[in-house]
């Protein structure tokens, strides 16, 4: 027998890509997006990270 899984939230983006365009060396940019929950389990969000293929142009 296995471990208890705890309930995995069915969760909404939108928008679901944040595109901040050219922006210079230094700058900033700022884009929203809204995590929604859209199941009865709890839903905590514990950390946002950069997909490939372009997660490098931004560290």
């Amino acid at each position: 027998m296995g471990c208890p899984v705890a309930p995995v939230a069915d969760i909404s983006l939108n928008p679901f890509v944040l595109d901040f365009g050219a922006v210079a060396v230094g700058g900033s940019a700022t884009l929203n997006a809204v995590i929604q929950n859209l199941d009865t389990a709890n839903l905590n969000v514990t950390a946002i990270s950069l997909c490939a293929p372009t997660s490098t142009e931004f560290i």
